[in-house]
């Protein structure tokens, strides 16, 4: 996974990454207030650094039946990756923000 564009329903928000075992979340230039992907995560011009999946994308993430399966389909092709089972999910199967 290279990077992920997150849109919100008012348009594109920004853009998910992982590098040196690090997510960075940085919201686009045109992002305002309302593109803001979580009440945690503020539209601002610094990126979200942390080691692990933010909380926001965590709960987005497959689980049960459909988690197993994406994990066994891509066992041998790549590493378990949380950011990869969510570039998998179609656009409008997310849940969370409205």
């Amino acid at each position: 996974m290279n990077a992920l564009h997150v849109t919100t329903p008012t348009g594109p928000a920004g853009t998910l990454s992982r590098e040196a075992g690090q997510y960075q979340f940085v919201y686009a230039a045109q992002a305002d207030a309302r593109s803001a992907v979580s009440l945690t995560m503020p539209v601002r011009r610094l990126a979200f650094t942390q080691p692990t999946l933010p909380p926001i994308f965590q709960m987005n993430q497959p689980e049960g039946f459909l988690r197993e399966r994406l994990r066994h389909l891509l066992a041998k092709s790549t590493v378990d990756d949380p950011a990869l089972t969510l570039a998998l999910l179609p656009g409008d199967a997310a849940i969370g923000r409205g």
